[in-house]
């Protein structure tokens, strides 16, 4: 099973971007694993949609199934995200 632990850069729903710390493993073709705020003040809510980017990974859109801790959530990736598409702030 491949793995990855180490850093990523989080897009939030609203766009707000956050460097992370990331521990996923790669079970057949979908990576799931927990992320870490750090010290942020921010805070996600189960069903939130997010992008990670990491070398490694590369960009995956990602759905927060759980908080496992504080500042630590649990996600499963959907699907990497098309290449054109953002997830960008509300005008």
């Amino acid at each position: 099973m491949a793995a990855y632990d180490g850093p990523a850069s989080f897009l939030f729903p609203d766009g707000e971007q956050l460097g992370v710390s990331v521990h996923a493993g790669l079970r057949g073709e979908r990576w799931s694993g927990t992320i870490s705020l750090g010290d942020s003040d921010r805070r996600l809510e189960q069903g939130d949609v997010c992008q990670l980017t990491a070398d490694r990974l590369g960009d995956l859109r990602v759905i927060i199934t759980e908080q496992t801790g504080k500042k630590r959530y649990a996600f499963i990736a959907l699907i990497s995200p098309d290449p054109h598409e953002r997830l960008d702030p509300p005008l």
